[in-house]
């Protein structure tokens, strides 16, 4: 009676034993499987980023090109000259298979030193958030955000604001270039002020004028 119930017992522990490895088996299994889909996943977010950095690097090069360069320059002293602005940027970010991720500043141009912030360093593949990828959509589909810092909900942009001591700000679409099947690259500009008072009306016609009949067609020459 017991050598059967030992055998019987024997056999139980047989097969849990076996189900156990099984079962062992297969987690570690799914394991590597997860880990190699991982490393996979990793491996093609770094050559994304490595092709958007050439794409960046390239359209810099033709923007920054000396007669361009010179164009863009010339019009913003004039803008800093007619107007209270005295702070302009042009932003670039890649639109490819994914919504806007980053953004990065190529070109900045200061009225008064006291205000430089190093931005090209500073906002260099800068993670944005909701906030700012609205505002992207948003200067692109509207041509222009207007923003008076104080009022601006909590978000990233804001933070830069304050952290620059901008006042107020105008946000603008500049130009949308394919570079192959996958991406575009978008290009956008922000000027702004240090001062309390907004831009009036005539120096908002004065920013339009520059934007319209200069910068744009500038970066759609050389782009």
């Amino acid at each position: 009676m017991e050598t059967g119930i030992i055998i019987a017992l024997i056999s139980v522990f047989g097969v849990i034993s076996a189900s156990a490895i099984a079962y062992f088996k297969d987690v570690r299994v799914k394991g590597l499987k997860e880990q190699i889909e991982e490393a996979e996943r990793k491996a093609e977010e770094k050559e994304e980023e490595s092709n958007e950095r050439s794409l960046k690097l390239g359209a810099l090069n033709r923007l920054l090109d000396f007669t361009s360069f010179n164009e863009i320059r010339d019009s913003v002293d004039r803008m800093f000259e007619h107007t209270k602005a005295d702070r302009f940027m042009i932003i670039i970010a890649m639109n490819g298979t994914t919504d806007f991720r980053v953004i990065s500043v190529i070109f900045e141009q200061h009225k008064n030193k006291k205000w430089k912030v190093n931005a090209i360093i500073r906002y260099r593949d800068v993670e944005i958030d909701n906030q700012f990828r609205q505002t992207l959509k948003d200067s692109e589909r509207y041509g222009c955000v207007d923003f008076d810092v104080s009022t601006m909900k909590p978000q990233l942009l804001k933070d830069f604001y304050i952290i620059e001591k901008v006042k107020h700000s105008k946000f603008r679409f500049l130009h949308r270039q394919k570079i192959d099947n996958k991406n575009d690259v978008v290009i956008y500009s922000s000027i702004a002020t240090h001062e309390d008072e907004p831009f009036t009306h005539i120096e908002e016609t004065i920013i339009k004028t520059e934007y319209e009949g200069s910068i744009v067609h500038t970066i759609k020459t050389y782009i």
